[in-house]
Order: structure tokens, then C-alpha cells, then sequence
């Protein structure tokens, strides 16, 4: 549902999906069958039968209601579960729908801009709307191109001096290219660029917008641009259900089951209205460029381009919080360690203080032997023995019985 212009293959979980709509049984005309399953390529859902109003899908946008005061549509329109033979037209809550996401760019549509370059399974054919290889214009046959003054409908050639055809391009005026700065097509809005005509061609530029992510709107808000849209995840919540439940206490639920590029929103009114639970999801998906997890961004349903860095951006005041506290412990093991050796300096340095300056410790160490030799003497010796101190004089350093020197060699004749 959805899947306009999108030719990829989208997977979550064990499914994946396409742009393909299958058929299982056809229980209407072949052309009801085409509308409703086209409907559903715009996005456009079914609308409330009674089984639907019973289950209060009314009340997440699963269903589409006959008007804001009945749920049960009563099987008149095309977008009806099972078809049936009345059934001529879309309700107006379908219409609305499907137009709302094209303005909100939901749902990609660019590929509906131009009718040029058109692959086509037939041949080629003049009047059918669609430029092809050997046309310059093409206007959709003659009765659509009464009044085109560029087009002849009969060749789908320019007349006369025609260099575009203002039915079909964006920079044509009165059959000539449009001047260089003519808007071609308007900002939508602050994140939304306007694109103008170069002068020398029939063609509007691509549709250009702010880069996703861009701040944007009121910053106490927090929004930022997501596929030229101001928004939010709360916002676009506000904006699928606000109008539903007629209040803007909405908002985005986070950490559910539910992938997390898929609407999943909450409002304390649901509980009243579909049941106990706050949240529930919208059958739709947040917008292309939508933050989601680790600071990536949906993609057709798909959060892509999450990193480590980006969740540290996504969670910055719990990494913040983590890393003061982490800090703070550290500082307070360097200063317990500067303190410690600190103050064990200053006991050193205290039981120094205590010892009176020239007192030593008397040696209590082995006393000398008469045998010991009288080489650790030779201090005296070799001073001949002078000065020497009285007899007794070692006893008050505990050198007790030091033998005395021996006296002169004899003389020998």
C-alpha cells in the first residue's frame, strides 16, 4: 500500500513487499477491481464496514469512516473490502487521504510529473496522453486538444512555430520556453526549495528540497526537515490522529515491537476509545528522512544508515550523564592518591623532627678478637701512632680489650 512510484522490494521480518497488487477473487466488474487496487497504490485504505467499526479501526486510521460523526461507509464506494455493482466512486475520506499524502510527500509521486519517457507495454500510439519516441506533444487525442494552440492532436507535431506545448510543460508560455527565473513549481514550505525555468527548456527541474535532517520551525519543537516537510516523529502523530480523537495530545511511541520507521502513536484518548493500550499503529510509515534509530533515517518503511556515533548523538544526555560520572570517579581516585602520599610525606617528616639533633645509636654489633689483625688499625699506624687515645678510651663506644700495638722489630748484629 503505497508504493506509488516505488519499484524496490522492501523486507521486515520474514515479509516483503512490492508494488504488486495481487487479486484472489474478483466479485465485481474488472474496472472497480482496477480502481480499488489503484486506491490502494495511493495509499488509500478500506473504508469502515461494520465488523472494522466494531474493532474501533476507525479510531487509527485503519479504515476510512463515512464522516467524522459515522463509522460504518455501508459498502457505497470503491474502497469497500468486497466489491459490489453500485459501487461508482471513492468517498471523500479516501479522496482526502490519498491527497494528503501526496502534499505531505508520503507517498512518492514524482514519478507522475513528466509524460515524457514513458515506457509502455504496447506500441506506440498518437492521442494517448503519453510523449513518446517519434512525438514532439501529445494531447490526448482530438477531442482533449480543441483548444491547444501548440499541439496538432492528427500528428502529435508542434504547429507552426510551437517549441513546447503549455498543456504538458512546466516552462512553456504561449507555446514558447518560459523565461529564465519563472517559478515552475512553488515552495511548499520552509524545507521545501521553489524550482524555476532555465529559459531554454520546456522542463521544470527536479523537485529539490533541504537536506534531511536541517533544522527547522520552532526549535523548542525540535523539528527538522524529512522529505521537504517540517516535522517530527510527535508531529506527524498530531497530524494522523490529532484530527481523529480532536486533540493535539498525541505523540510518538517509542520502543515498541513495531519497526521503528513504522507510525506508532499514542494519545491518552485511546485508551477510552479503542481499549487499554496507549499506543497503537497507524498502518502507515513515518516519513522518508525521519530520524529513527542510532541516527539513521527511514527509507519506505526501513530505518537505514545507523552508526555508534549515532546513537551517542541520539542519547546525548545519557552519554553525557554516563561520562561526568565516569569523570568524576577518576578525579576522585587521583585525589585520594595525591592525598595518601601526602600525608604519609608529612609523618615522615614528623618523626624526623622528633630526634635531637647528635644523638646516635650505640653499636651493638660482635666485639674484635686479640687475633683479629691489625690491618683495620692502620688509620693509627700510619700516623705513628699519635694522639692516640688514653687507655680505656674505647670502653665508652664498646670497643672493650683492644690489645696494644706491638712494639719495634729487634735489632738484629
Amino acid at each position: 500500500m503505497g508504493r506509488l512510484c516505488s519499484s524496490d522490494l522492501v523486507t521486515s521480518g520474514e515479509n516483503s513487499v512490492t508494488g504488486a497488487n495481487v487479486v484472489v477473487r474478483n466479485s465485481g466488474s474488472s474496472w472497480q477491481v482496477f480502481a480499488h487496487e489503484t486506491g490502494h497504490t495511493f495509499g488509500a485504505v478500506h473504508d469502515c464496514d461494520q465488523d472494522a467499526c466494531t474493532n474501533k479501526l476507525d479510531a487509527s486510521s485503519q479504515c476510512c469512516p463515512l464522516s467524522s460523526s459515522t463509522c460504518n461507509a455501508d459498502a457505497e464506494y470503491i474502497m469497500n473490502p468486497y466489491a459490489k455493482n453500485s459501487m461508482t466512486k471513492f468517498s471523500e475520506c479516501t479522496v482526502g487521504n490519498i491527497c494528503s499524502a501526496i502534499g505531505k510527500n508520503s507517498i512518492k509521486s514524482s514519478c507522475l510529473s513528466d509524460n515524457r519517457g514513458v515506457v509502455t507495454i504496447s506500441g506506440s500510439q498518437c492521442g494517448n496522453g503519453i510523449v513518446e519516441a517519434d512525438e514532439q506533444c501529445d494531447c490526448g487525442g482530438e477531442e482533449s486538444c480543441s483548444d491547444n494552440s501548440c499541439c496538432d492532436a492528427k500528428t502529435c507535431k508542434f504547429k507552426d512555430s510551437a517549441v513546447c506545448d503549455d498543456a504538458n510543460d512546466s516552462c512553456c508560455s504561449k507555446c514558447q520556453f518560459a523565461s529564465a527565473d519563472t517559478v515552475c513549481r512553488a515552495s511548499t514550505g520552509e524545507c521545501d526549495i521553489a524550482e524555476t525555468c532555465s529559459g531554454t527548456s520546456s522542463s521544470c527541474p527536479d523537485n529539490k528540497y533541504k537536506d534531511d535532517g536541517a533544522s527547522c520551525g520552532d526549535k523548542s519543537q525540535k523539528l527538522s526537515c524529512a522529505s521537504g516537510q517540517c516535522t517530527s516523529r510527535d508531529y506527524q502523530c498530531r497530524t494522523v490522529i490529532g484530527s481523529l480523537l480532536n486533540t493535539n495530545d498525541t505523540w510518538a511511541c517509542e520502543n515498541t515491537n513495531s519497526p521503528s520507521c513504522s507510525l506508532v502513536c499514542g494519545a491518552p484518548s485511546l485508551q477510552h476509545s479503542i481499549g487499554a493500550q496507549e499506543c497503537i499503529g497507524m498502518n502507515q510509515n513515518y516519513l522518508d528522512g525521519t530520524p529513527c534509530d542510532s541516527g539513521g533515517r527511514c527509507s519506505a518503511g526501513q530505518c537505514k544508515g545507523s552508526s555508534a556515533l549515532g546513537w551517542i548523538r541520539q542519547h546525548e544526555k545519557l552519554v553525557i550523564g554516563i561520562c561526568v560520572g565516569v569523570g568524576t570517579f577518576i578525579l576522585l581516585a587521583i585525589f585520594f592518591c595525591i592525598y595518601s602520599r601526602c600525608k604519609r610525606s608529612a609523618q615522615l617528616r614528623k618523626a624526623r623532627k622528633a630526634i635531637p639533633p647528635g644523638t646516635y645509636r650505640r653499636y651493638n654489633g660482635p666485639q674484635p678478637t686479640a687475633r683479629q689483625p691489625m690491618d683495620q688499625w692502620h688509620g693509627y699506624r700510619n700516623a705513628g701512632y699519635q694522639n692516640m687515645p688514653p687507655n680505656g678510651g674505647y670502653q665508652n663506644v664498646g670497643y672493650q680489650n683492644v690489645p696494644p700495638p706491638p712494639g719495634p722489630p729487634p735489632r738484629y748484629s
